[in-house]
Parts: structure tokens; sequence; C-alpha cells
């Protein structure tokens, strides 16, 4: 009943700006999604390019990007999120100005993407390896 009262209180600080956009007070990270581990299974990202990106340990859907309890981490070339310990990433930033073919794996699929810079979501079940990337903005599906 404690995660719900907190999703409760946290729906109600929700207030229209003058403007008529939403805003919500600092409460609403109570309600975060705080990624987790789920029988040995964990988010991962694996960095294979020359270049660093940042990834996220939680991941406030309100805001659709990282939440700030858990910050953010940076991730070297050529590494992987759980080199040194099993933690589950929710998220990765890839730097403006570039697209990027990421391949993901699921527990039951396997695709293929180019992205746009910026934050992408992951699944506690997707391995997420950044394999290349180009100058220019996405076009059509990754071959």
């Amino acid at each position: 009943m404690g995660r719900r009262r907190a999703v409760l209180m946290a729906a109600t600080t929700v207030v229209l700006t003058a403007g008529g956009a939403l805003a919500a007070s600092a409460d609403w990270t109570s309600s975060a999604h705080v990624g987790a581990c789920e029988f040995g299974i964990c988010g991962t990202v694996v960095n294979g390019l020359d270049i660093p990106v940042d990834i996220a340990l939680d991941w406030c859907e309100w805001e659709s990007a990282p939440c700030e309890s858990k910050g953010v981490r940076t991730l070297p070339a050529d590494s992987r999120s759980d080199a040194t310990d099993k933690i589950d990433v929710d998220g990765f930033r890839v730097p403006d100005g570039l697209r990027y073919q990421v391949y993901f794996t699921h527990t039951f699929s396997n695709e293929t993407a180019w992205l746009d810079p910026g934050w992408h979501k992951i699944s506690t079940d997707t391995v997420a390896r950044i394999a290349a990337y180009q100058p220019g903005p996405v076009v059509g599906d990754a071959q």
C-alpha cells in the first residue's frame, strides 16, 4: 500500500501551468520505475563505439526520461554496463549529430534499428549493442 499511496500522492501534485502544460512536483520521483534485475536478467548496454554514451539506471515514465534519483553514468567506449556488477540499465543516450545502429536482443526476439540521438528506453530483458554511427538524420531501416 505504501507504493500505491506514493503514486496517488504524486498524482495529486500534478498541476497545469499558465501555458497549459503539465507540471509535477519533486514528489513524482517517489513513484518512478526503479530498475531491478529479474531472475538474473538485467537490461544491458554494450557500447561498441569509440565514443562514450550515457546510461540511466532509473526511468521516470512521467517525464519519459531518466530519473534523477540514481543519476546517469557514462559508459566508456568499447565496454559493457554489466562488466563489473549485475545492474539493470533502463535507458541509454547517444550524442547529438549522428545516427546509431543498435542491435537489440530480447528474451524471445532480435531486431536492428538506426536510432536518432537522444535517450532510448530499454526493458529489463534487453541487451542493446550500439554498433555503429554515421553523420546525418535517420533514413529508413537498419541494413
